[in-house]
């Protein structure tokens, strides 16, 4: 975490800390928060095949795929980043099926305001790798996608189709590494 760009002062969790410093990958499933079907339904069967692998899940609670993944881990080993370590008790009781290993916030309480751009810096300084399942036009995948580049973490995209407009195949064309499976992705860490 101290090589990332703007490293956090300070991080406050709750869980199990031993879970930053196993010899798991960590890998974070991001995605828009407006997905279709086609990318729930990839989401969840990646969310499934990944933690089979053994491999720590990183996610947090924003809308769209990454509640996708939220929703599928149960008791797979996983980190949740929140902008505010307070909102852990409602996310608990939203996700009573999930359970996180352990779950981080650069804040404590709700009046510090940090936006979902720091959110990623804490993300991309704990993980391996990210995969981009689905992304649109409007959304934030770039800096996720931007701050891995920078901390020199893989990255990994599901292609598109061409008709619709995403980032997706954009990313592949700029670098990412193009996915079909999660066998694609092991192979790589």
């Amino acid at each position: 975490m101290c090589n990332i760009y703007r490293p956090p002062f300070v991080l406050f969790y709750v869980g199990n800390l031993a879970v930053l410093n196993d010899q798991r990958h960590k890998l974070a499933i991001c995605g828009t928060t407006v997905p279709n079907k086609r990318g729930l339904v990839t989401a969840k069967m990646l969310t499934k095949k990944i933690l089979k692998q053994k491999i720590t899940l990183i996610v947090t609670s924003e809308a769209g795929v990454n509640e996708c993944v939220v929703k599928n881990l149960g008791n797979g080993s996983s980190i949740l980043i929140l902008k505010n370590l307070n909102d852990y008790k409602q996310i608990t009781k939203q996700y009573p099926n999930t359970k996180f290993q352990i779950i981080i916030s650069e804040a404590y309480q709700n009046s510090v305001n940090k936006s979902q751009y720091e959110l990623y810096l804490i993300m991309s300084g704990l993980m391996d790798g990210v995969v981009i399942v689905q992304s649109t036009l409007d959304d934030e995948t770039h800096r996720i996608v931007t701050l891995a580049k920078h901390d020199g973490k893989e990255v990994f995209c599901f292609p598109a189709q061409i008709t619709v407009a995403n980032k997706n195949n954009g990313f592949i064309k700029n670098g990412a590494q193009l996915v079909e499976n999660v066998d694609d992705i092991c192979g790589k860490l």
